[in-house]
């Protein structure tokens, strides 16, 4: 009799367990970026784990059963808590545990996992973005800022070019022009790592693709200041005009922007004064 008592209870357990698996009604929904926790629950799950615990587990099946739907209901639990370091501890848990679960709770992980990498990858790039950019002059006459030669732009007075020069500098090097730049605090480390990062995990989304894409334009910008090279900011500008950029970096594109028009104007007016007084 305890045997048969013991295997009905046994199927009992399976039975809620699996069931409680099996139901995505009460798992998130959506897809990253996107993700619908409106009709996340764990009450079904909560009377599973309520039933296995009071009957016990009498074979590996039903306590195998038992912690897949222990971790599901962590799961949903720091989903609505919107609690996302608890999010990848549950994860990280669940990676170690992959065997325990069956195809629509291996869905249900996954979408929490791409929801959480998308998080992260947005979070990396909008932090380097904010990081090492230039720092706009605070004199209105620039005559504080300062720009860095570009290797081999030797340092020159105004009017020292040669007469014979009809356009910008090749380097794009201003010389003692006033920037509306300070490199002091450029850095493209940040922007480096983050990159890196989002490389490594993907872009499961638009805007993340469009935070990359922004992330690798500003590291081009940021190195070509450091290079004194305006005239390749000037190309890389112009490369992206149209497209859409995360709004994180439109303050510092729209600064070198506004470095390179300065930088542009002053110098075909120099070689056209040039070109006239020779």
């Amino acid at each position: 009799l305890a045997a048969a008592s013991d295997e009905l209870d046994n199927r009992r357990v399976i039975e809620a367990l699996s069931g409680a698996l099996h139901d995505t009604d009460g798992a998130a929904s959506g897809a990253p970026g996107a993700m619908e926790l409106a009709a996340v629950d764990t009450s079904r799950l909560d009377r599973a784990i309520a039933t296995a615990v009071d009957l016990g587990c009498k074979t590996s099946r039903a306590s195998d059963l038992l912690a897949a739907c222990k971790l599901i209901r962590r799961l949903r639990s720091t989903l609505l808590a919107r609690n996302w370091d608890w999010v990848a501890s549950v994860l990280e848990d669940a990676r170690s545990s992959r065997g325990l679960f069956d195809e629509g709770s291996l869905r249900e992980l996954q979408l929490a996992q791409d929801e959480l990498d998308n998080r992260l990858v947005l979070a990396r790039l909008a932090s380097a973005l904010r990081t090492g950019g230039a720092a706009v002059s605070a004199s209105p006459a620039r005559a504080g800022g300062h720009r860095r030669p570009g290797p081999g732009s030797p340092s020159r007075s105004p009017g020292s070019a040669s007469a014979a020069s009809s356009s910008p500098p090749k380097g794009g090097d201003a010389g003692t022009q006033g920037s509306l730049l300070d490199l002091d605090g450029v850095d493209t480390a940040p922007l480096d790592d983050a990159i890196d990062f989002a490389e490594s995990l993907g872009c499961r989304t638009i805007e993340a693709s469009q935070m990359l894409a922004t992330a690798r334009l500003v590291r081009r910008l940021r190195q070509a200041l450091l290079a004194g090279a305006l005239d390749s900011c000037r190309d890389l500008l112009d490369g992206v005009r149209g497209r859409v950029l995360a709004a994180v970096a439109a303050e510092e594109v729209q600064a070198i922007k506004h470095e390179v028009d300065d930088w542009t104007v002053v110098s075909e007016l120099t070689a056209a004064l040039q070109t006239g007084a020779a």
